[in-house]
């Protein structure tokens, strides 16, 4: 198994507001066909103290509330109940031109040959018994992460940033795998059909021959009715005798008022490594609350706190962002955002692309960008 994290300049999903819909639709010989993309390009800019300066870095970029891409999405009914198809979905640096590459915990640089760095998978769908997915893919993770956190772009967004970086510091290898980042290759994955507002949808990505690659196993119990949505999430990720191992859950809740939308989010992670001494065993937290406030019928306001917590000391972090999304046309949006990351005296937690601080400096972000999705 290799766990994707898609390339900085397109590291995170779409927001609530870019989702994927429309699309070019057509039908070749009984197929449906949708093309869909995203163009998506921003300006940042971070400030804070690195090797005892000032430093400062402003940078254009692809991806500011949705990775800039390119898909394929087909499908053919069999019968009344069965419909076979699958998806091919490319990652574009529009910046550059480049293709989005991408990269896993055990890989030194990102893969540069992945055309469908993104999506590519087989789906076959029952009415009755739920969907199957094989292949390269978004699972349970990923659609919570996209699905409980109000702002989401990756230039601001503090609780993104705690959860993807968040362990990346002295003593530590690798952020969460509950992040909004997370795609796994050689994936099955299942999708219940809907019961009374509830279904399940779990996910397995199997280990390569590498001692320390893992195997991830994901399940997410999930409800939505009206205005509430709520998720519980359970990953395991193991892998040799040598290896850490890592459990993680989380819990979440939206509940959509009209006027203000909340949101809330719990994420525990243990990790235990059987090859030291007695045992390493790390616990890391991380909690968000946030909000989408509109103010227009084109217009939202999002915010979102969230707080880092490390089992070691002084390791700790808080993420306040920012955001601003207006829709000026079906499919175009313009947005900008600020952040602010404050953390403890042993923590080096960067924001997106920012220089990565001394310990214990805060970070500064602000960005503005344009993205239009057909």
């Amino acid at each position: 198994m290799k766990l994707g994290l898609i390339g900085v300049a397109a590291l995170m999903a779409c927001a609530p507001a870019m989702a994927q819909e429309g699309g070019i639709k057509t039908a070749v010989k009984g197929t449906d066909l949708t093309i869909y993309g995203v163009f998506d390009l921003y300006a940042a800019r971070y400030s804070t103290t690195a090797a005892g300066v000032t430093d400062t870095t402003t940078e254009v970029g692809s991806g500011g509330v949705g990775g800039s891409r390119l898909g394929f999405l087909a499908s053919r009914n069999v019968n009344a109940d069965l419909t076979v198809g699958g998806r091919l979905e490319a990652g574009i640096n529009l910046d550059s031109g480049r293709i989005g590459s991408s990269t896993n915990p055990v890989e030194a640089t990102a893969r540069t040959d992945r055309v469908w760095s993104r999506q590519a998978y087989l789906s076959i769908a029952s009415k009755k018994f739920g969907e199957v997915r094989l292949g390269r893919q978004q699972g349970p993770t990923y659609q919570f992460m996209t699905q409980y956190d109000p702002i989401l772009m990756p230039t601001v967004d503090g609780w993104g940033v705690l959860t993807t970086l968040g362990s990346q510091v002295a003593g530590s290898t690798s952020g969460f795998y509950i992040n909004p980042t997370i795609r796994t290759d050689n994936t099955i994955y299942y999708q219940s059909p809907e019961f009374n507002g509830f279904h399940v949808k779990t996910s397995y990505a199997g280990r390569d021959s590498k001692d320390t690659d893992k195997s991830i196993f994901d399940f997410s119990l999930n409800y939505g009715k009206g205005p509430l949505n709520a998720s519980l999430l359970l990953l395991r990720a193991s892998g040799s005798k040598t290896s850490t191992d890592v459990n993680e859950a989380a819990l979440a809740a939206s509940y959509d008022f009209g006027v203000v939308k909340p949101y809330i989010t719990l994420i525990q992670r243990d990790t235990t490594n059987p090859a030291l001494t007695g045992g390493d065993n790390s616990n890391q937290r991380t909690a968000l609350l946030g909000a989408i406030v509109p103010v227009s019928k084109e217009g939202q306001i999002r915010l979102s706190l969230g707080r880092y917590s490390n089992q070691r000391a002084n390791r700790d972090a808080t993420g306040l962002a920012i955001a601003y999304t207006h829709d000026v046309a079906p499919g175009f949006m313009v947005y900008g955002g600020l952040s602010l990351l404050r953390q403890d005296s042993d923590s080096r937690i960067p924001i997106f692309t920012s220089a990565i601080p001394d310990k214990g400096k805060s970070v500064n972000a602000i960005t503005v960008g344009a993205a239009f999705r057909f």
